[in-house]
Formats: C-alpha cells, structure tokens, sequence
C-alpha cells in the first residue's frame, strides 16, 4: 500500500542550527499519528518540511506516492490541496469575515458559484460546531473559536490528510478537549488522516494514536501510548513522568 507520507532521511538546518538529521517518518492512510516532543525538538519543521514550506538539505519527501521535489509547481500545488492544514495561531486573515476566511480555499481552487460555496461554508462551520457566526469577524471570538474556524477552512476541500501544529496551544483545558473531539470525530467518521504536532500530555493520551517522538534533531520512539509509558528510554520516560512544565 503506498503511504500517503513517506519521509525518508531528512536533514535540515539553519545555519550552524541542525533540526532534523536523518529522520524518516511513514503515515498510512487512516492513521492519527502524533509528533511529539520537548519544545525545540523539531516537531513544527518536520511538519513544515513534509508540507513543502521548508526544503531539507537531504532526503526525500513523498506525498500520495509522489516526490515532493521533482513534481513541477503546479502539480505539486494540485498534490498540496489533498491536505488540510492548522496553524498553531488558527492564522485567519483579520479583514475578512469567518464565512470569507472559510469560504477563500473554494474561491481559489473550484469554480463553484456564490450560492454553493455559501451553502459549503454553513455546512463546515455547523461541522466544527459553529454555525451561525459567518458574519462575525476573528477579533469577535474566543481562541478556540478561532481554532474551530480554521478548522473548518482546512477541511474546504474535503483533504485525505488533515495536519494540526499544536491544535490545543493557548487554549483553556474545556477548548483543547473540544478540538481533540473534533478531530477525532473527522478521523472516524470522514476516514481523515491525521497528523497532529503536540506537546501537551491531556492531547496525546485523547488522541490515543500512534506516537512519534523527536528529540536531539531524530526520531527517538514511535509506538503506542502504552509503550510509550512502558519504555525505559530515559528521554521518553521523563516525557510521560511527572511531566512538570507541560
């Protein structure tokens, strides 16, 4: 079966500044996979990397079969609206309404007429549990809100693969398990692939996927919560310990 990721041997660095040396990382289609760390690990760049924002000094990027870097421009684009993205900060553009923020991926990259992508548009947001405040701009709702939202522009397209950065960050506890419910309500009810990058204990032991660790630049652990908490490796058991700080 051909993996929807398939990252093997990756290096990155900025400068002197090494973040990722050597790391492979393979997601199956229907998978909730979490990438997870101390902060600093590299979680955010592999994310990147895998997403064609950052380029790696080494190794290969395969998206749906295909090799991220020898695919011309535009067929690599036609290969990136497969997936859906969250940023950690929801990244809503101010100026425009919630409808237009999630309304822009149908504007850009279908030729639906106003009235279809309106009717998309109130479909999503009562998906995400929102409906109802199409008008009303980013500055008029709460952080989870926010997330809620971006949520539902990077599920426009209807994505095989849905990529969170820290979906939870800044959020209070009660708004942090909405999103995680709602993320795993996508993955069995829609069969969405999800890759989701966390650091936060509560998150990772809802999700319940597989986990994959980072640390020093590498991949360091990949296997279930129960092994994870089971493994005697030193930067993995401290993870799962008292855990203070997190």
């Amino acid at each position: 079966m051909t993996a929807l990721v398939d990252l093997t041997g990756l290096h990155l660095a900025y400068g002197d500044h090494q973040v990722l040396a050597g790391v492979d990382l393979r997601v199956e289609a229907g998978e909730a996979v979490i990438i997870l760390g101390r902060n600093g690990c590299g979680k955010s760049t592999l994310l990147k990397t895998l997403l064609g924002l950052d380029t790696p000094q080494q190794g290969q990027v395969r998206l749906f079969g295909q090799d991220l870097e020898t695919l011309p421009e535009v067929e690599a684009n036609t290969l990136r609206r497969r997936m859906g993205v969250v940023f950690q900060q929801g990244a809503l553009f101010s100026s425009m309404s919630v409808a237009d923020n999630v309304a822009l991926p149908l504007q850009m990259h279908t030729d639906l007429d106003e009235a279809a992508i309106g009717d998309l548009v109130a479909g999503l947001l009562d998906l995400v549990g929102l409906p109802n405040i199409g008008r009303r701009s980013p500055a008029q709702l709460s952080g989870g809100m926010r997330k809620r939202v971006a949520l539902a522009r990077a599920l426009a397209l209807g994505p095989e693969l849905l990529c969170c950065d820290e979906p939870g960050a800044g959020l209070d506890p009660v708004a942090a398990t909405e999103i995680d419910q709602l993320l795993l309500r996508l993955k069995h009810h829609l069969g969405t692939t999800l890759i989701v990058v966390t650091h936060q204990l509560l998150s990772i032991e809802r999700l319940a996927g597989r986990l994959v660790m980072l640390d020093q630049c590498r991949v360091v652990f990949s296997g279930t919560l129960a092994q994870a908490k089971g493994s005697e490796l030193p930067v993995v058991s401290s993870f799962f310990g008292a855990g203070e700080g997190r």
